[in-house]
């Protein structure tokens, strides 16, 4: 969903999933031990009430072309040092 700049709503506890969805502004999140809160953030996303803010620099690494560069530039540091 990142890759193609899509809404999430996550029911995540605390972690790398919640932090990589905090970061990318794409997410709606939830605690979802927390029923209470769950239903108001749903009910605030049916009303409109919510709105994103994209981290498009956070999110665009996550695409695979940016992913490969790095991939290959860690190989080239490694074929160096051989």
């Amino acid at each position: 969903y990142l890759s193609m700049k899509k809404p999430i709503l996550g029911f995540v506890c605390e972690g790398s999933q919640k932090w990589i969805l905090e970061n990318s502004g794409l997410a709606i999140i939830a605690d979802p031990d927390d029923l209470q809160q769950s239903i108001d953030i749903l009910r605030l996303m049916i009303e409109g009430q919510v709105h994103l803010k994209p981290n498009w620099d956070f999110i665009d690494q996550f695409k695979m072309d940016t992913i490969m560069n790095k991939l290959s530039e860690i190989f080239k540091t490694v074929i160096k040092d051989d």
